[in-house]
């Protein structure tokens, strides 16, 4: 789980760890539905083409929560969502889910 990983490996032993922590409880929920998309991503490799489309209404589900997540927030549930999305992001692009 994404919520398990992304702390330990945000911490810097600097002073922004307690904000990057912070940023990350906020945004349990976006790490939550990420880490959901993220699995079935990977379940979609080698599907059946009936399979895959399941997964695209499965993924559309999740954009939507994300969205309407995302709508509702306040100004710092905002801002902690899109550190949380830094924190998560690789620079190649596997952090994230596609």
């Amino acid at each position: 789980m994404l919520y398990d990983t992304v702390p330990a490996e945000a911490r810097r032993n600097d002073g922004l760890d307690d904000v990057r922590s912070g940023a990350l409880d906020r945004a349990r929920w976006l790490l939550d539905l990420l880490d959901c998309g993220r699995a079935e991503f990977r379940l979609a490799f080698g599907t059946r083409k009936g399979e895959y489309r399941r997964l695209e209404e499965l993924h559309a589900g999740i954009r939507a929560e994300i969205d309407e997540g995302l709508a509702t927030r306040s100004d710092d549930e905002l801002r902690s969502a899109a550190l949380s999305l830094l924190l998560v992001a690789r620079p190649d692009g596997s952090g994230v889910w596609h």
